[in-house]
């Protein structure tokens, strides 16, 4: 057994032995020696590897650069895109606000002008209503001045016959006298019935002559302007249903459009019937029209209203006028 003390005093010989040597200190610096050599060579093998793996993934580095180069590329343009875009929102946007003004403008019209035309409407009805009473009022005028005559010519006749009865010198005189005088009153009322019959149908030819004249004067106006620039000046002449239930300036745009398109041009027309059934009338025209394809020769029948005093176009068909059919006229 070594006790403490000596085993302590071993340890510490060896030690200085071990650090005092000479050999064991070159045997440390080669030691140190290699291993810096493997970590240099370790150093340069990670390098070459790095430079080996930079040189097989330069060409995909390449294609990278090249495909985020387009992709910028396109990126710039969606946003030129975007910008353009965003320009023209701008300017429908105005677009449309200044169409929403027009539109709020060209209602108050249209409102305006059918408040205006209930006025006259209401207006033409009076004066209907006038004309109408007061040709009532003659007629029961007449109807009295005949019913009078007539009780004259009959208290007369009863004079003249009991004239009649007691014949003497001076009845005699008398009764010739009275019969002179019923003669002479018994032709002025004659005079006076073919006089008021005159008067009757001349009133009532004068009026089928400016109904008549009214409807041809409708449709000379129609045939003038229909499809031509100035196609709003018949918009007047048409009733909502012709029109499709349409505003009068946007029926005169859509329809001017097409007809536009087609090369529409009205040539010629000769009115050849017309038929006036109390407040609906109907006239046929012979017309010539022209398109693009060509001259055309086509009949036309009008079927019209009266409203308010005026004669409004209601519907028209294009056809044949040996099948012209009036039930438009009796509904």
């Amino acid at each position: 057994m070594v006790d403490k003390k000596s085993r302590g005093r071993q340890n510490t010989l060896f030690v200085r032995s071990y650090s005092s040597s000479g050999c064991d200190r070159k045997t440390l610096a080669v030691k140190m020696a290699w291993i810096l050599l493997l970590c240099l060579g370790s150093f340069l093998y990670s390098a070459c590897v790095t430079e080996k793996d930079f040189v097989k993934r330069e060409p995909g580095l390449a294609d990278t650069k090249d495909k985020l180069k387009d992709r910028n590329e396109e990126i710039n343009e969606t946003k030129l895109r975007m910008i353009h875009l965003e320009e023209s929102c701008k300017r429908l946007n105005k677009k449309l606000l200044t169409l929403q003004t027009e539109y709020n403008g060209l209602q108050e019209k249209y409102f305006e002008l059918s408040k205006n035309m209930e006025e006259m409407e209401l207006d033409f009805a009076d004066v209907d209503l006038q004309v109408f009473n007061r040709l009532r009022e003659l007629k029961t005028q007449m109807g009295k001045n005949d019913t009078d005559i007539s009780r004259k010519v009959k208290e007369l006749q009863a004079q003249l016959e009991r004239f009649k009865e007691v014949p003497d010198g001076p009845r005699l005189n008398e009764e010739t006298h009275l019969k002179d005088k019923i003669e002479k009153i018994e032709s002025r009322i004659k005079a006076i019935q073919i006089k008021l019959s005159g008067i009757a149908k001349k009133e009532d030819k004068s009026r089928q002559k400016s109904q008549y004249e009214a409807i041809i004067d409708v449709i000379n106006k129609f045939d003038k302007y229909y499809g031509g620039p100035h196609m709003d000046e018949i918009t007047d002449l048409t009733t909502a249903r012709f029109r499709e239930n349409r505003p009068g300036a946007v029926w005169v745009s859509e329809i001017w459009q097409v007809l536009d398109n087609l090369g529409y041009k009205r040539l010629s027309s000769v009115v050849t019937e017309t038929k006036i059934v109390e407040n609906r009338a109907l006239v046929v025209l012979e017309s010539e029209i022209q398109t693009k394809k060509g001259k055309k020769q086509q009949t036309e029948i009008f079927y019209l209203i009266r409203k308010g005093g005026w004669w409004l176009i209601d519907e028209l068909v294009v056809g044949d006028d040996d099948k012209i059919d009036l039930s438009p006229m009796r509904r």
